[in-house]
């Protein structure tokens, strides 16, 4: 019997997914199995070990991710996203003896889908883990739901840091290209530092989920081009690695969960120039460690980081340092704490 299987959407580039693939090069717990329903990005399967490998199982259909789950005789399952509750649902349906973990990643619901059978799973669930404080207020306010648990997604493949310093200006983001990240609210901003004479750099690196397209017309439309720069997904190992190249971390979502790359960018020494939204505000503070967008007035957030920078306000943050640190710690090993002290009764 396989005693822990964690059951997801696919293996690719994303926050769920880089915690996950935390979990599975994890010392914490060698007995930790992953499966896919859809398919496995390559260059995340060829950077794996051959244990690592022998642990990730690419399903490729909700059948035979079903079947999957049989073969491993899953004792405890827990699900990330729609289509991964889909499935654990049915495996518990047909395996009633099996323990069914809820993992919610986000306070807000794709599509009508994803609502219905979140909802289903969230109510049939044994216990909720929920990654971020935000998202566990979310889920008590819309379901009621007491039997959760918060398991801060703290994920890093890195040990070191950069020492900050103000200038150059560079901006990096790291993500999907996405409505929610609400990237052209970024680019507005670089556009009024323009008008304020203030040189930097943005580079963005992830993959398409259908907003590029509008966001490259909209550098040529404005001639960004020199300064903004597109570049494709890194691998998760490798994300923070390149991180530390720049001195900011640009992002102006409208909505979150953990934000692990945020936190990421703290622990490697950048400072976050981000919206308060999510978790983000627990652990990255205005004036502290983290400078805020006001997306709604971004001439004057312009106005407010050049003078920051020409005072050298900016310096006397606390770089690289988290508010509430004690509220975030590591990843894998709460993860197992936690199932393993379900799994002992």
């Amino acid at each position: 019997m396989t005693k822990i299987v964690h059951i997801i959407n696919a293996m690719e580039i994303g926050g769920v997914e880089v915690g996950v693939l935390n979990l599975l090069k994890s010392k914490a717990e060698s007995n930790y199995h992953v499966i896919t329903v859809g398919d496995c990005n390559s260059s995340i399967y060829n950077s794996l070990s051959e244990d690592e490998k022998q642990r990730l199982h690419i399903g490729n259909s909700y059948f035979k991710s079903l079947l999957l789950l049989f073969k491993l005789d899953a004792h405890l399952v827990v699900s990330s996203l729609w289509r991964a509750h889909f499935v654990s649902l049915l495996y518990k349906m047909l395996k009633p003896s099996s323990i069914r973990f809820h993992f919610v990643h986000s306070a807000r619901f794709a599509h009508l889908v994803d609502k219905v059978i979140t909802k289903i799973s969230i109510f049939l669930s044994y216990r909720v883990i929920c990654d971020s404080q935000n998202t566990q207020l979310w889920l008590d306010t819309n379901f009621k739901k007491t039997k959760s648990h918060v398991v801060p997604m703290n994920v890093s493949f890195s040990e070191d840091k950069i020492i900050f310093k103000s200038n150059p200006i560079s901006f990096v983001f790291v993500g999907r290209f996405s409505k929610e990240k609400d990237i052209i609210k970024a680019f507005t901003f670089i556009l009024e530092l323009a008008k304020l004479d203030v040189a930097c750099t943005y580079d963005l690196y992830g993959r398409d989920d259908g907003e590029l397209g509008k966001l490259i017309d909209f550098v040529n439309q404005h001639r960004l081009s020199d300064v903004v720069k597109f570049h494709s997904s890194i691998l998760p190992t490798d994300i923070e690695v390149e991180m530390r190249k720049y001195n900011y971390y640009l992002q102006s979502s409208h909505v979150e969960g953990m934000a692990i790359s945020v936190f990421q960018s703290i622990k490697n020494g950048l400072l976050p120039v981000v919206t308060p939204v999510g978790e983000i505000k627990s652990y990255a503070v205005d004036g502290v460690n983290a400078f805020y967008l006001d997306v709604n007035n971004l001439n004057e957030t312009a106005l407010k980081f050049k003078t920051m920078i020409e005072n050298k306000e900016i310096e006397k943050l606390k770089v690289g340092h988290f508010v509430n640190e004690s509220d975030y710690p590591v990843f894998d090993k709460s993860f197992f704490k936690l199932l393993y002290h379900y799994l002992s009764k």
